[in-house]
This record gives C-alpha cells, structure tokens and sequence, in this order.
C-alpha cells in the first residue's frame, strides 16, 4: 500500500511536468534594512530603521512561456516591503496624489506586467517604471534609494509634492523595440489613458548599454497629473493642465571597476502654484547630477553631488552631496555605510524620501546610514 501511493504521487508528478516543459517560474526577491541617524538642522536628530539603503526590499514572481516561433508569453510582479514593519508599500490607481492607495497593505506597487514577446518587439500592459525614470535609475551611483538617493530631489517637484508620473505609472500600454535591431541599443513608447478622471500620461525612452559608454534618454508628458489634489491653485488642478519631463543619463568605465555617471533631469509644468494668486506660467525645474561607482574585489565606492535649479518664483536651488561604501561578504550578502549632506536654500525644506523628519526652513539635513542586504 505505501508503495502504492508513493507510485501515484510519481506518477502524478511527471503528469503535471508535461505542460509545464517549456514553461518557466522565477520567485526572487531581496531583504535590506539599515539604522540611520537623521539630523535635521536644529530641528535635532533622530533614530530610525529603514528599508532599502542599498536596493528596495521585495519580493517577485517571474514568469515566461515559450510559445514557438520565437513569439514568448511572460509576466513580472513585484511588491516592495518594508522589513521595519513588515508593510507592504502604496500603489497608485489614477496617477494623481488622489489615486494613492494606504500603505500598509499588500501591493505590487513595485511592477505588475503582463507581456507577449515576438520577433517584431514585446507589447507589454500593466504598472512599470515610466520612460524618464530609466536614465535617473541606471547612472544614479545610489540607484534611487538609500539616503543619498537622486529621488531626494528628482521625484518631487517642490519638497512637499511628488507628481506620481516621475517613477512610476499605473495602466501602461508599451511597445519595446526587439533587442536584436542594433545589439545593446533598446527603445519603447509608454502610454496610460486617463480612464475617466485621472491623468493621461505618453512617453518615449532610447538608450544604450553595451560596452563602456553607455546612455539613456527619454521624454514625457501628463496631462492633468495634480487632478483633484488640495491645497493648489485651480488653474494647477485644471484638466488642461500639462507636466512635461524629459532625461538624459549617461555612463563611461574609464578604468576596469571605476564608472563616471551623469544625469540631467527637467520638470515643466504649464501653470504651477499654491493659491490662485501665486500661479506661474511655465513652471520649470532642473536637476543635475555628477558621480561615480568604484569596484574592486568585494570593495565598492560611491559618490555623488545633486543640484536642483529652481526656475520658480520660489528659487529653493538644494544641493546634495553623497558618499558611499559597499562590503561584499558573498555573492548575496553584502554591509554597507551612507553619509548624505542636504543644503537647502531660501527656505527650502528637502530632506530624505520618506524620512518624515523635513529640517526648518532653509537648514541642511544630514544623514548617516548603516545596513545590511540580502538576495535571493
């Protein structure tokens, strides 16, 4: 009898295996925490324990289907964790402030895409990283997160507010060039309809990373992306209203292990203000940023120094510089140690993402980060 049932379960087992032969499932993820200390000009300091110093805690699926023909069936969902507290992060269901769900509950905020790969480019639906993202993303020597992050600037548009197309966008149609066009080159074009009352929002992205010399370069533009959102003027909220964007990165490996890295980054908006009696007419800030990665054995160095050019009648003009060091202990485990110096300007109050510590009006922040990482 007990070989019996030991012969059905094989025997079920290799039944199961028959369709799943050209099928593959990927479950990956990655765990980081860390302990800051944040000095808020005299505001004073602060103890916290944060999430994603060296990369974004997650965990995703993976998933493709071979279908013949060199056509390929595939899907990618990811949800950002925070270790701290064990929460998941928000979404976002209009891609305006007012379409921002709770966090705390489980989401995949991070990337939820369903694609159909062909010989012709892969059409590809669902949550994704927007166009001008992707240069920010690839030369920032932080890549966007820890305390020294290029997102403590470049994802908002004064300190307090962060238009919801500048990482990510919810209800994507693209279209991806096939990468066998020119080897290393890849190009797609973004678009998210506004489903009724929420921003509409198109972009396009190029770039190119193979060899040394690497580059990005993307444009976008939201129509109605402050819709419905307190405290603004009406002419801000307005339907009619735009907020373009466009990207240019770029990297270079003078030396085996050492990468110089650069980023310009622009906002406009057509009218912007906090009242009706303070709009601006074509509202429009830069950022810029100069740095570099240094690698060598299970070493890695970072450094970058940010600047923002307010063009508004606000003219906060914040400065940041970053510093860096990785530990490798394994292929998968590594220690890391952050310092970040945030100068703001004429009554700015930029700090750190998500530090909800903000220093007093015109002071600089500084941050301090130690953490640990883990992929699996």
């Amino acid at each position: 009898m007990k070989w019996s049932l030991w012969g059905a379960c094989a025997l079920a087992l290799s039944v199961c295996a028959v369709p799943l032969a050209r099928a593959q499932l990927t479950l990956y993820g990655i765990a980081d925490a860390s302990i800051v200390r944040l000095q808020a000009g005299s505001r004073g300091g602060q103890w916290q324990i944060r999430d994603g110093g060296l990369n974004a805690s997650r965990i995703g699926f993976l998933g493709n289907e071979d279908l013949g023909g060199g056509w390929r069936a595939g899907f990618n969902i990811e949800s950002q964790i925070n270790l701290g507290t064990g929460t998941g992060t928000a979404t976002n269901l209009t891609n305006q402030p007012r379409g921002q769900t709770a966090t705390g509950g489980f989401a995949w905020n991070r990337r939820s895409t369903l694609s159909l790969h062909s010989p012709y480019g892969e059409l590809r639906l669902g949550r994704d990283y927007v166009t001008t993202f992707i240069p920010v993303y690839l030369f920032d020597p932080f890549a966007t997160v820890g305390v020294a992050s290029a997102t403590n600037f470049q994802s908002w548009y004064t300190p307090s507010l962060a238009p919801m197309t500048l990482s990510r966008a919810s209800n994507i149609v693209a279209y991806h060039l096939p990468p066998t066009v020119v080897k290393g080159m890849y190009a797609y074009a973004q678009a998210a309809p506004s489903e009724g009352s929420g921003a509409r929002y198109a972009g396009l992205g190029a770039g190119y990373r193979e060899g040394p010399l690497q580059f990005s370069l993307a444009v976008a533009e939201a129509k109605n992306p402050l819709g419905g959102s307190p405290g603004l003027s009406p002419g801000t909220t307005a339907p009619d209203n735009r907020l373009g964007v466009w990207a240019i990165g770029g990297g270079w490996e003078a030396v085996k292990g050492f990468r110089l890295m650069g980023i310009v980054h622009s906002q406009h908006f057509d009218r912007f203000g906090t009242t009706a009696a303070n709009t601006e007419v074509n509202r429009r800030v830069d950022d810029w940023l100069l740095g570099f990665t240094w690698a060598f054995g299970v070493h890695t160095f970072k450094y970058s120094h940010v600047h923002r050019n307010d063009r508004g009648a606000t003219d906060f003009d914040p400065s940041q510089d970053g510093a860096g060091y990785v530990h490798n202990l394994s292929k998968r485990t590594a220690i890391y140690l952050t310092y970040v110096h945030i100068r703001n300007g004429n009554n700015g109050t930029y700090n750190f993402s998500s530090s909800n510590f903000a220093p007093p009006p015109g002071e600089s922040a500084q941050a301090l980060q130690l953490g640990m990482n883990h992929t699996f």
